[in-house]
């Protein structure tokens, strides 16, 4: 009989200035901030390799998570499995509607990917249609499925607008509710 191994989920509330990566060579990275955060009481993370399930860029704010589990990104993040990623979006300058519309239509953006510390080509396509609401005359809600590399951001720079803050608020199916 085998038995089916454990695995170690953890939904954090990712300030600014944190670096998405498990390398605890590399200052800020997340694993240092989850165990001074408040709510860990000083505990440290578990003795197996855990991971952020995506990314989020050190000037992004939000709902991330982490886990050991290797199935988690291949069956969340990939193909047509990709789960919606919610945002809320400071900008510059009030939004239009004709911006708000270019955005659920999708634009196009460059995106740079790299895997393993390699880069291929830069990719410039059309996103994907998307959910966009203004809350305020400077503030979207925006909804995506895709993931490319600083896409809200390269997103509303395409319509022409400047982010002055961005944060996640919801990824499979969880939100920041019950996180400080």
């Amino acid at each position: 009989v085998l038995e089916r191994p454990i695995y170690d989920y953890i939904k954090y509330w990712k300030p600014l200035s944190v670096i998405c990566t498990s390398d605890r060579r590399i200052p800020d990275n997340i694993i240092e901030a989850i165990e001074q955060s408040p709510s860990s009481s000083g505990e440290p993370i578990p003795n197996r390799r855990i991971f952020p399930v995506g990314r989020l860029d050190k000037d992004t704010s939000g709902l991330i998570i982490m886990t050991a589990d290797g199935s988690v990104p291949n069956s969340v993040l990939r193909g047509s499995q990709k789960h919606p990623k919610t945002y809320k979006v400071k900008v510059h300058k009030p939004l239009t509607e004709d911006a708000v519309q270019s955005l659920r239509d999708g634009v196009v953006i460059t995106t740079q990917a790299q895997r393993d510390g390699k880069r291929p080509p830069p990719l410039t396509a059309r996103t994907r249609p998307c959910q966009a609401r203004p809350l305020a005359a400077d503030i979207l809600e925006i909804t995506i499925v895709e993931g490319r590399n600083r896409q809200v951001r390269k997103m509303l720079g395409a319509v022409g607008y400047e982010v002055l803050r961005l944060h996640r608020t919801s990824f499979m199916g969880m939100t920041l509710e019950g996180l400080e």
